[in-house]
């Protein structure tokens, strides 16, 4: 009886010895409950009126996580998994987390979840704008978090999401038709000597596949609200383009039509080819009728290199 009695105490001195030696092994959720917590907390805010100086608290109920490696709690733990916390932000933008750590320290990572929302935005001295800007806030990682006897709270202070896209449409209109604004675009592709009058300059069809970029603003037929428009249009054969505006009856529109190429230039009198940057900048005033003899020119501009 003697025996047995001394054998379970050997046993469990010896599971104490060879626990108080090791980090804690938590493959199973439930062991992080024995561990001790450091807080981390932050203020979260946004501009979300610019019609003033000051920034706004984030939205309530944004998701805040923080990631830990396994082989942070346990260096024997290969799997390459994570141990994740997550909470949410109250109705002031701030949040507060508790996460276990070791004495040895784990490292923090800690995600924030983005959000759409209506930005206020000033127009002139008395009108204002609405627009729906998505924001974004960048991760942090806090480096040996809970090693030695370091602080149980970790304050982020104020934090600042940021604008990463704006929606120019939002709260505003979209027309239902279109217009056509169509032509033909050339470029001086020869200098040749004239018959009969001076030297004479010769116009090719830009080249097809040519990218226009194009940037339309169209307005209601009351003129209050607007729908903007920004993308690349590539000309056809034989230097043709067309493009599609957006317009309302009795509506109006601006269309800015931009293009920079490098093509060769012909000086048929010197015998000599050489490179040349050309440009085009068209901009008009459109009405709601098509347009399809809208013919242009690129204007030869800076002198690159003389081909051999």
């Amino acid at each position: 009886m003697k025996k047995v009695t001394f054998s379970a105490v050997a046993a469990l001195m010896l599971a104490f010895a060879f626990t108080s030696c090791e980090k804690y092994d938590v493959s199973e959720p439930l062991e992080l409950s024995s561990l001790r917590t450091v807080t981390i907390k932050g203020d979260m805010y946004a501009q979300l009126d610019k019609t003033n100086s000051n920034l706004e608290m984030a939205p309530a109920d944004l998701k805040v996580t923080v990631a830990i490696p396994l082989s942070d709690y346990n260096p024997n733990n290969s799997s390459g998994g994570k141990h994740f916390v997550t909470t949410q932000t109250d109705e002031n933008g701030k949040f507060s987390i508790q996460v276990p750590v070791v004495s040895s320290g784990i490292n923090a990572r800690i995600s924030f979840e983005s959000f759409t929302a209506t930005v206020l935005e000033e127009i002139g001295l008395t009108e204002v704008s609405e627009n729906t800007s998505h924001f974004e806030l960048a991760d942090k990682t806090i480096s040996g978090l809970g090693s030695g006897n370091s602080q149980e709270l970790i304050d982020l202070g104020s934090l600042e999401y940021m604008v990463t896209s704006t929606d120019p449409n939002a709260g505003s209109f979209t027309p239902s038709t279109s217009i056509t604004y169509a032509g033909n675009l050339t470029y001086e592709i020869k200098l040749r000597e004239g018959v009969n009058q001076p030297d004479t300059l010769i116009y090719a069809p830009i080249p097809e596949g040519t990218n226009l970029l194009v940037t339309i603003v169209s307005l209601n037929e009351f003129g209050d609200k607007e729908f903007q428009q920004t993308k690349t249009v590539t000309t056809t054969a034989n230097g043709n383009y067309q493009i599609d505006v957006p317009l309302v009856q009795n509506g109006t529109a601006s269309i800015e039509v931009s293009s920079t190429e490098i093509l060769q230039f012909e000086n048929e009198i010197l015998d000599e080819n050489y490179l040349y940057i050309y440009n085009l900048n068209i901009v008009d005033n459109l009405y709601f009728i098509n347009y399809t003899n809208k013919d242009y020119q690129y204007s030869q501009d800076t002198f690159l290199q003389e081909v051999e």
